[in-house]
């Protein structure tokens, strides 16, 4: 150690700068945690966990609202409200688009745009202007 207290860093790494045998930072972790996973996975049976969901339901009817909110929790996701906003519009904008153009055919679209005013060359401009409006508003949205 020099005189700040830091290791030499030779000592801990080979010329190369990988670590060296016997240099502690490379012992990578230690799996005592995933040992102590594994137990408790193969611990934990069906029937333990149906008999802690009855214990909680329990106590939850008792009146316990931390036993009540954990099951909530656990049977009822969170649900983002902004996402979920965002999702539906998304859904609902794409069926609308779908809807309109499945549900008009070329004919009565004319009909509906111009209520036959106008010639074949206008209503070849409307149409097209129309379709490059609904194409943009799926781009916008």
């Amino acid at each position: 150690m020099d005189s700040l207290g830091q290791t030499d860093r030779t000592v801990m790494n080979g010329a190369d700068g990988r670590f060296v045998p016997g240099n502690r930072a490379s012992a990578g972790r230690t799996s005592k945690p995933a040992e102590l996973r594994k137990a408790l996975e193969s611990a934990v049976t069906v029937d333990a966990i149906t008999k802690l969901a009855g214990s909680l339901l329990t106590q939850a009817n008792a009146g316990d609202v931390s036993a009540a909110k954990l099951l909530v929790d656990k049977l009822i996701p969170r649900i983002d409200v902004e996402q979920e906003i965002s999702t539906r519009l998304e859904l609902w904008k794409d069926r609308f688009l779908d809807e309109l153009l499945y549900a008009t055919d070329a004919q009565t679209l004319r009909e509906k745009l111009t209520g036959g005013r106008l010639s074949p060359s206008e209503e070849q401009a409307e149409l097209l202007s129309l379709l490059g409006s609904l194409q943009a508003f799926r781009e916008a949205a």
